[in-house]
């Protein structure tokens, strides 16, 4: 579990302070050493992997947003938006969701957006079935739960 809510911590990626938080148990969250290098991604990947697996979607899409400006890719664009998605769904957003989801989805399944070895096809599948529960009226708090603990692992 992160802490996210220490503004004196620090998330190091490649030696350099990326965001503030730490993990739980006060260490600073950084890629694994030459992860990055080993499969020639932008070191905010991994970061953003662990996040995501962690069920931070704050953080997460907080690490890609400095890529995608860099970069302006829309596939990055797109899991920005999906961890945006998930996020108000934990806030009870549902609204935000959906739209989220909407703009999500045609960058997700966009061929040409290459972000740097994740599955985007497996990605928006996933957003389509996020989409489909929220659309199919309002589903309780327990299937959303559910949903979000079902996202594909990075």
């Amino acid at each position: 579990m992160l802490a996210t809510n220490d503004p004196a911590a620090k998330i190091k990626i490649a030696g350099v302070i990326i965001a503030e938080t730490t993990c739980s148990d006060g260490s600073i969250l950084e890629a694994p050493p030459n992860m990055a290098d080993d499969l020639d991604l932008p070191p905010e990947i991994p970061v953003f992997g662990r996040y995501w697996n962690e069920g931070d979607f704050f953080m997460a899409h907080e690490v890609l947003e400095g890529l995608w400006v860099r970069n302006r890719d829309e596939g990055l664009r797109g899991l920005i938006q999906l961890a945006v998605a998930l996020y108000h769904i934990e806030r009870g957003n549902r609204k935000g969701a959906r739209t989220m989801i909407e703009r999500a989805r045609p960058r997700l399944k966009n061929p040409r957006n290459s972000p740097y070895g994740i599955d985007l096809a497996m990605m928006d599948a996933y957003a389509a079935r996020v989409g489909a529960v929220l659309a199919a009226g309002e589903p309780d708090a327990g299937e959303l739960n559910k949903i979000v603990a079902a996202r594909p692992r990075i």
